[in-house]
């Protein structure tokens, strides 16, 4: 797998690749959903153009690093993959994150920012409520016994049904999104410092956590007006529309940040 050329610094288990590209011109880092590994965005790696490298964030406790302690404190977790993502960014980067992922890539561009990083090309956050509602309605999910999160999962979507009534299956994959869940639950965003970098939301026009309005106080933490999109679908909007979303996705990387996109 090819690393960046300052490779002594970087650590590839926060950022797995697919398709590793020979000399990227641009990166799109995308941080998954709740409970979530890398191969949610396994097939992302075709649908970018052909010099642009997606690397997706690993979180421990889940595939390669299962047996790694899960984080569930937002600090901490953001701490150690702006540390993770420094050495790829040697090339305009785009972080996008959906539903809990969204969180995780705003505090990340925050703190790259507060670094001084220079290729920071945009954050994209998708299916998350806005930081001002997160404070307003603070999340409780963790507190749910196990019938409680199944049924709050399958609500949600994303889940392929009747999946938890295999009890290994159930042993196997409530760990990671209770731990996740816990992460969100204490996770308590503030409004300041603004992203300075291209914000876009996206959104699903039936999904009944994100509405227009939510969606466009995203405002509230972007130094520049956001850019809304609504698509067609429910919270996992994107598993049907990914072509779409990747083009939104990749939109801010432009001609005055990489040689090409085509």
């Amino acid at each position: 797998m090819a690393e960046p050329a300052h490779h002594q610094a970087a650590r590839p288990e926060w950022l797995p690749c697919y398709a590793p590209r020979r000399a990227p011109a641009a990166r799109l880092v995308c941080f998954g959903p709740a409970g979530s590994s890398p191969a949610f965005f396994r097939e992302w790696s075709k649908l970018v153009p052909a010099d642009v490298e997606v690397r997706i964030v690993g979180l421990p406790g889940r595939e390669r690093r299962v047996r790694e302690e899960p984080v569930e404190k937002m600090t901490v977790l953001a701490d150690a993959v702006r540390d993770a993502l420094m050495p790829y960014l040697d090339v305009p980067t785009v972080l996008f994150g959906h539903s809990m992922g969204a969180s995780v890539a705003f505090e990340t561009a925050r703190l790259l920012e507060a670094a001084g990083t220079q290729n920071l090309a945009g954050l994209v956050v998708s299916g998350r409520s806005s930081p001002r509602t997160q404070i307003e309605v603070p999340s409780r999910i963790s507190e749910l016994d196990d019938e409680g999160l199944i049924a709050y999962l399958d609500d949600l979507g994303g889940i392929p049904p009747g999946l938890f009534d295999d009890p290994d299956m159930r042993e196997a994959l409530l760990p990671p999104f209770r731990s996740d869940f816990r992460l969100l639950d204490h996770y308590v965003p503030e409004l300041r410092p603004r992203v300075a970098a291209p914000v876009t939301v996206l959104y699903g026009n039936q999904d009944r956590r994100v509405s227009a309005e939510d969606a466009a106080r995203w405002d509230e933490v972007a130094e520049n007006p956001v850019e809304v999109e609504c698509f067609l679908g429910g919270h996992f909007y994107l598993s049907d529309r990914a072509p779409e979303v990747v083009r939104s996705a990749t939109r801010t990387l432009s001609d005055q940040h990489v040689r090409s996109l085509h």
